[in-house]
């Protein structure tokens, strides 16, 4: 399934009925999603507590570290309004005591259930090391299933939020960390999978462009996912997503705006808003594109064509314009102008939605064909494009990278289906 994140815009996600959505601890205060009508969810509602996000610097994301605080796994004291400031700085970072970590992970577990999520994700700190070992990590995974075994039936996940400096330049089947990880989780019955974040810590793309942090993502996935029979949410990776459920993933979750689109502990800095303008997401060539300079200069060189498969109910209108060789800024929903986002939103909810479910609905081998012929064909599709279009700005280093890692994935797992 595709699952859209929620920070602390709502409304514009959930006016395009999503079928998932998982909140974001970040996103909002505690007493404030608790106070939020649910009566608009869909039926599937996950609520990720965060807890990796104590690696956030209270000096340059000062309002996103007291949302944090705000809930109870964060173990911060803040008291009245006077004097707030001074005794939060005092304590952020917050430390995690061993002795303190069955309490911390059953307050997050029982917030999950006063929600009404539709599963629980147990939380986790962030794995930075790449020679950890992982046994804080899973303290706080067996803390969680000792409580989420005595107090509900509801699906249990775990999270495993690792930075990508953990998978750059290491050859994944010789990965001690990622294998470490692989069968502490699959050895673990009682969860029903597994909540994978990945830290972005390049800063400088939104999408994964590092080959060996996407090979090893897929061997992740594939692992835990297929072979090892558990569910996996691969959260932050952007559309690679769709590329994991080809390897094994179940679900994966993303979003239009950056932070719902990676996790850069950089992008939670208090340095005011950045600037959002629509842009058409292509599933076919796998980029996305700027609607008045990109879109009209793609039409004007008669490669539209490229973009047709990606046509959807939202988007109908805009290539009706294009068509007919007028400007989509006669269209208000997709005008190129700062956040102006809601035709482009509701355009990229509904074509993800539509490709997961077409992938979902194909059997184990038949995923993995389609994303190759996916990836190959983007590849070809964008190398075209780059030589026609002279002004196109749009970054296409990740299309040569997935279609690599998910070419060696298959060579070294899945040889016939090369």
């Amino acid at each position: 399934m595709f699952l859209v994140n929620l920070g602390y815009k709502w409304g514009p996600i959930l006016a395009n009925s999503p079928r998932g959505i998982i909140l974001n601890a970040s996103g909002i205060e505690s007493a404030q999603a608790l106070a939020r009508n649910r009566d608009e969810f869909p039926d599937v509602v996950l609520f990720d507590p965060q807890l990796y996000l104590a690696a956030l610097s209270s000096e340059s994301a000062l309002s996103r570290c007291v949302k944090l605080a705000s809930y109870s796994w964060f173990p911060i004291e803040l008291g009245e309004e006077e004097g707030r400031a001074e005794r939060f700085a005092a304590q952020w970072p917050p430390e995690i005591r061993h002795e303190d970590v069955p309490t911390l992970v059953e307050s997050a577990i029982q917030f999950q259930e006063d929600l009404g999520v539709s599963s629980l994700i147990i939380p986790s700190l962030l794995t930075v090391n790449p020679l950890a070992d992982l046994r804080e990590e899973f303290s706080l995974v067996d803390a969680g299933i000792a409580f989420a075994e005595a107090t509900t039936d509801k699906p249990l996940f775990a999270t495993f939020a690792v930075s990508d400096i953990c998978f750059e330049n290491q050859d994944p089947t010789r990965n001690l960390l990622l294998m470490t990880a692989i069968d502490q989780f699959t050895a673990r019955p009682e969860l029903v999978g597994v909540y994978l974040v990945i830290n972005n810590t390049r800063g400088e793309t939104n999408r994964i462009i590092d080959r060996t942090v996407a090979r090893s993502i897929l061997e992740f996935c594939n692992s835990v996912g297929l072979q090892g029979g558990k569910e996996i949410i691969v959260n932050y990776t952007d559309s690679f997503g769709l590329v994991c459920i080809a390897a094994g993933a179940s679900s994966f979750a993303s979003g239009i705006f950056q932070k719902d689109k990676r996790l850069c502990l950089d992008d939670f800095a208090d340095s005011g808003f950045g600037r959002l303008f629509p842009k058409f997401y292509s599933h076919a060539t796998l980029n996305e594109y700027l609607i008045q300079r990109d879109l009209m200069e793609l039409r004007d060189n008669r490669l539209l064509r490229l973009l047709a498969p990606d046509e959807t109910e939202a988007s109908s209108n805009l290539f009706e314009v294009l068509r007919a060789g007028n400007s989509p800024e006669i269209l208000p929903e997709w005008e190129e102008r700062q956040n102006n986002i809601a035709g482009a939103l509701a355009h990229y909810i509904e074509l993800m939605d539509r490709v997961e479910q077409e992938f979902q609905a194909a059997g184990a081998e038949e995923k993995m064909q389609m994303a190759l012929v996916w990836l190959q064909e983007a590849e070809s599709h964008c190398a075209y494009i780059q030589t026609r279009l002279t002004d196109y700005q749009g970054d296409m280093r990740h299309i040569h990278v997935w279609r690599a890692a998910y070419e060696e994935f298959l060579g070294s797992n899945y040889p016939d289906l090369i």
